[in-house]
C-alpha cells in the first residue's frame, strides 16, 4: 500500500530466486574415450535459466547432470539423472551432424533437458529445382489461358 502511496517514498526492490546447488553436466567426448565435464549452472545462479548446447554427432548419445558439491546436497545425492539423445543419424556424407539440446532450470529449480534436435543442411539438387520451377509456372499458363 506504501509503494502506491504519493505521500511515502519506497525504494524499488527486486526478489530473484537461485538454485542451491550447482549442476555439472559430462558426456562422452567423440575423439576420445574420456568423458568431458562443464559445470552448467553455478551454485546460486538464478532459476528459470536455459542453455542451449550444441554437439556434432553421428550416432546416439547420453548426457549425465550430477551435483557440483555433493556433500552439500540434502541425502549426499551426486546424481541428477541420466539423458539419453536418441534419433541421431550421419547425415547423406556420412559425417557428424550437429544436435542442439536444451537444458534448463525449471521453476523449482530442478534441472532437465528439455528438448533436443537435429540440424540437418540438405542441398537442393538442381533437378528439384527445375520441377520446382516447372510447378510454379503451370498455374499461371493456365492463369492466362482462361
Amino acid at each position: 500500500a506504501a509503494m502506491a502511496s504519493p505521500n511515502f517514498h519506497v525504494r524499488e526492490f527486486k526478489v530473484q530466486d537461485s538454485i542451491s546447488y550447482g549442476v555439472d553436466l559430462s558426456w562422452q567426448r567423440v575423439d576420445s574415450e574420456e568423458d568431458s565435464n562443464e559445470q552448467l549452472f553455478p551454485q546460486h545462479a538464478p532459476s528459470h535459466l536455459a542453455k542451449m548446447l550444441s554437439f556434432f554427432r553421428d550416432a546416439d548419445f547420453e548426457l549425465a547432470a550430477a551435483y557440483r558439491e555433493p556433500a552439500t546436497v540434502v541425502g549426499a545425492q551426486e546424481t541428477i539423472g541420466k539423458f539419453k539423445v536418441e534419433g541421431v543419424r550421419p547425415n547423406a556424407e556420412g559425417k557428424s551432424q550437429k544436435v542442439k539440446v536444451k537444458v534448463r532450470l525449471n521453476e523449482h529449480g530442478c534441472f532437465e533437458v528439455y528438448s533436443a534436435s537435429m540440424v540437418e543442411k540438405v542441398a537442393i539438387v538442381d533437378e528439384l529445382e527445375a520441377k520446382l520451377d516447372a510447378a510454379l509456372a503451370t498455374p499461371a499458363a493456365d492463369a492466362d489461358a482462361a
